[in-house]
């Protein structure tokens, strides 16, 4: 029974619609066959900054004096971007000028010392053979001959003394010189450059402001290397992450034009 009153109803409903209008409610698409890519979505966000940013900084405290780029400033590599107060350096340099100029003098007048304990040294020496040959002969007495070898042992201490003095004038030339390279090399320091080529994306200073570096190096400034070549950092979730490798195509829009798609690739999947 439920089998026939279902087959009636289904037949009825049949003859209820008449073939003309059953024709005019359809419509047909058709296609042609053809093979194509079954593509597997994942979507993230991220947010997209430059592939290589620099961040300069200063590795001495002081007064910044001169800015000489700002935002979106292009720069190249070695360029000077800033300038540091550079007057207690210069006091400094010639300071450290004239302590090895000093050091300098005091070599030549050890080595003028040494000179004359030598000569000092070889008159003693000769008048100590002669009181030798006196005393062997019984002209002078045991102490002329003890005085005379007592003459001849401060000589040759002088001049070893002397010898000394001339080492240590030379080493204190040679920690001069290296002050006043680190004095040189703390002025260069006062001119901030470019590490690399780019465009300044940042600037965190300003003319009079004080730079502190006394444990870490103050960031001045960030320069993009390369605009052309943006990356962008996404979390992905965890169902998703094990559908993606290295090399795999990506699209992505920005907010800036949400009307444009932009391609790229997966450079590197962190862990």
């Amino acid at each position: 029974m439920v089998i026939s009153s279902s087959a009636i109803l289904v037949f009825g409903g049949y003859y209820l619609l008449k073939p003309e209008e059953f024709d005019s409610q359809m419509s047909y698409q058709t296609y042609s066959l053809s093979k194509g890519d079954i593509e597997s979505l994942v979507s993230a966000a991220g947010a997209i900054s430059p592939l290589v940013t620099v961040d300069v900084g200063s590795e001495l405290s002081g007064v910044i004096s001169e800015l000489l780029v700002d935002f979106n400033s292009i720069v190249k590599k070695g360029q000077l971007i800033a300038r540091l107060d550079n007057r207690t350096l210069l006091a400094r340099l010639r300071q450290t000028n004239a302590d090895l100029a000093m050091a300098k003098a005091n070599l030549q007048q050890q080595i003028a010392s040494h000179t004359k304990s030598v000569a000092q040294f070889q008159l003693a020496r000769q008048s100590h053979r002669r009181q030798k040959e006196l005393f062997s002969r019984g002209l002078i007495s045991r102490s002329n001959l003890d005085e005379s070898d007592a003459a001849l042992a401060i000589a040759e201490a002088d001049k070893s003394l002397r010898i000394a003095q001339i080492e240590a004038s030379k080493a204190n030339i040679l920690q001069r010189e290296a002050q006043l390279e680190q004095v040189n090399l703390d002025l260069e320091r006062t001119d901030i450059r470019s590490p690399v080529s780019g465009i300044v994306i940042d600037r965190r200073v300003d003319i009079g402001q004080t730079v502190a570096a006394s444990f870490s190096a103050p960031i001045l400034f960030m320069i993009a290397q390369n605009l052309e070549q943006m990356q962008i950092e996404a979390d992905i979730d965890e169902a998703d992450i094990g559908k993606l490798e290295g090399g795999l195509k990506v699209r992505f829009t920005v907010d800036a034009h949400p009307k444009r798609i932009y391609e790229g690739y997966i450079s590197q999947v962190r862990k």
